[in-house]
């Protein structure tokens, strides 16, 4: 809910979350075997029907969240939540005609992987909740690449955004726990593509689809 909007941008908003879950599906195929292994994992959040307020902080030019009528929630789990969530970061800085091109900010990637910012949506079972936090900040620091918008149509008050990806990550994760042990390096490519459509009137995204191929080699270890 936008309480309040200034200048184009949404400076009070009230978001409750009702309904937040994850799944994952990891098929492996051991080396030698015909045989496939299958791991699910569903994740929960603990912001589940709680509401967070996000008021705009000019002079920081970022949102300050705040639990709202929830004193037993723990306040560090608002650190890494994002106040725009409505692919904003994916809009020109200038006119939006048909046919002009802009560079997207290569953050704009954790973004859309991470609606909202880190919701803590953890598997309940897992016992590697901290190296899955170690993870998720390692590809956000190795991140390079771009991104690209270009506006295909407007047609009807709704403007057609191409948006082009290609990012790659690389990077370590220390698992000695401290002391010798091994160390996993990571290698990442995305190249996605995909269309926002942005409603003039009402100033927000009516649909938005990405898609695309990620290539994950084996992960190498040494140590």
């Amino acid at each position: 809910e936008y309480v309040k909007v200034e200048g184009g941008r949404g400076v009070e908003i009230l978001r409750t979350y009702e309904t937040l879950s994850d799944m994952s599906m990891q098929s492996i195929t051991p080396p030698g075997s015909d045989e496939t292994m299958e791991d699910l994992e569903e994740g929960e959040s603990p912001f589940l029907d709680l509401t967070v307020k996000f008021v705009w902080d000019a002079d920081e030019e970022e949102y300050v969240a705040t639990f709202v009528d929830a004193d037993d929630a723990d306040d560090d789990l608002l650190e890494d939540l994002h106040g725009d969530a409505d692919f904003l970061y994916l809009l020109s800085d200038g006119p939006m005609e048909e046919g002009s091109s802009w560079d997207i900010d290569i953050e704009a990637f954790d973004f859309i992987s991470s609606p909202s910012g880190n919701l803590q949506i953890n598997d309940p079972d897992s016992e590697d909740e901290e190296d899955d936090e170690a993870f998720s900040e390692a590809f956000n620091e190795g991140l390079e690449g771009e991104m690209t918008g270009t506006v295909e149509s407007i047609d009807e008050g709704v403007v057609t955004i191409l948006i082009e990806c290609s990012v790659s990550t690389s990077f370590e994760i220390d698992r000695s726990d401290g002391g010798e042990g091994p160390v996993q390096g990571f290698e990442l490519t995305f190249d996605l593509e995909g269309k926002l459509l942005w409603d003039l009137e009402k100033g927000t995204a009516s649909e938005f689809e990405l898609e695309g191929d990620g290539v994950r080699p084996d992960p190498a270890v040494r140590g």
